[in-house]
């Protein structure tokens, strides 16, 4: 959880979490492994409101969704 606290006051992070609007679509690209879910949980928390994330299949899903959980 300390490391969770820590990513939330990086800077990039809330420069991201900046660009998220209400009904608003941000496109990350050049974000991969762990670091994309991971990103997305820090902007849901963040905005206290959910997040989409959209990957490529079930199996990119079910691993996304162990990330965010973790």
């Amino acid at each position: 959880m300390r490391v969770f606290k820590r990513i939330l006051s990086c800077e990039p992070v809330a420069r991201v979490a900046g660009m998220v609007r209400a009904g608003g679509v941000v496109e990350l690209t050049g974000v991969w492994g762990s670091s994309a879910p991971m990103l997305a949980a820090a902007v849901g928390q963040m905005k206290q409101r959910p997040v989409l994330v959209v990957v490529s299949g079930p199996d990119e899903a079910d691993a996304a969704a162990d990330d965010i959980e973790v």
